[in-house]
């Protein structure tokens, strides 16, 4: 299955290198924006981690580096995901919950810290020379510290989750304040968000029974969300395009001689 997953993660940045330098060059847009910067993140990211799972398949004795990598990849993949959905949403979420702007930026803001605590703890554990008690005391610290982001992940997508849904409700009942690319971010915002809670679920299941069908699923899941956030970014694009257009077609019917 990782080798699977490694061609479909590197086919789908492929196809959004392609994308950015087709139709967004070709508008003049700028190419080396926060989103598309952490886009490209996550999807090389992705492809390292199963890079790293294929290899721990193949080799005889892998290296206890390679699982290192993976904890790492999985840390950066989530905090990426985390920062891309709040930078997408935070219009949403200042019309909807104008206070907890500011606690998630904090909460944002010091959760790298606990991010890289956990591979640091990890590592340490697999590579310096400790007593069995330390070294489990490590290794479960690692663990640990993995919860705790985990936690801090679900109250933010729980926050925005709750708000996109908030957000299409009051657009149903007042449908004169509806933003197109508003609605795109809350529906692609709550299939990835619903695709991360499965991840978690399956991180629980991992860490409960230890079986690598739940561990490949995590990997799988993220690979969703990672999609879902790569189909966001081009349904807004269109949603641009349209909006020009319509206002361009506008413009020239208002600049138009009557007849």
């Amino acid at each position: 299955m990782s080798g699977s997953m490694l061609g479909v993660s590197a086919l789908l940045l492929l196809l959004l290198l392609c994308f950015m330098f087709h139709n967004e060059a070709c508008y003049k847009k700028s190419l080396m924006t926060p989103f598309n910067i952490t886009l490209v993140i996550m999807f090389t990211v992705m492809i390292i981690t199963y890079t790293a799972e294929l290899m721990m398949l193949l080799l005889p004795s892998p290296p206890a580096l390679l699982e290192a990598i993976v904890v790492l990849d999985t840390v950066i993949m989530e905090y990426c995901y985390l920062r891309y959905a709040y930078a997408r949403s935070s219009p949403i979420l200042s019309d909807v919950y104008p206070a907890m702007v500011q606690i998630i930026s904090k909460m944002l803001k010091y959760l790298p810290i606990v991010y890289a605590c956990t591979p640091v703890l990890y590592c340490l554990s697999a590579y310096v020379d400790c007593t069995p008690l330390i070294t489990e005391i490590l290794y479960r610290g690692s663990h640990a510290l993995g919860v705790l982001g985990g936690q801090f992940a679900l109250f933010i997508d729980l926050v925005l989750l709750s708000a996109f849904m908030k957000y299409i409700k009051l657009t149903a009942v007042n449908s004169s304040s509806i933003d197109g690319k508003f609605l795109i971010i809350a529906y692609y915002g709550i299939a990835a968000i619903l695709c991360a809670f499965a991840t978690m679920g399956f991180f629980v299941l991992y860490i409960w029974f230890c079986l690598r069908r739940f561990y490949m699923m995590i990997n799988l899941m993220f690979s969703c969300v990672c999609a879902t956030m790569g189909a966001m970014k081009v349904a807004l694009f269109y949603e641009d395009l349209m909006v020009f257009s319509v206002r361009k077609t506008t413009s020239l019917a208002m600049l138009s001689p009557t007849q």
